[in-house]
């Protein structure tokens, strides 16, 4: 299981495998300012971010109590 820090550090390794945020957006057939975005925390990885990385996106819920 992966957070979102995990998520952002593996799409950092991808963007230096691509060459620059600008290319691995058009690898991911999304919008460089939407890739951006997501690593900066602004917003969550969509589906078009996760399945290029191979992850699933699956959402749970923890008792308040137990953080």
């Amino acid at each position: 299981m992966l957070d979102r820090v995990q998520v952002v550090g593996l799409l950092k390794e991808q963007c230096e495998i691509a060459g620059s945020q600008v290319k691995l957006a058009e690898k991911m057939h999304i919008a460089p300012q939407y890739l951006n975005n997501v690593m900066r925390g602004r917003h969550v990885p969509g589906h078009a971010i996760y399945t290029y990385l191979g992850l699933k996106r699956k959402v749970f819920f923890v008792h308040a109590d137990l953080e």
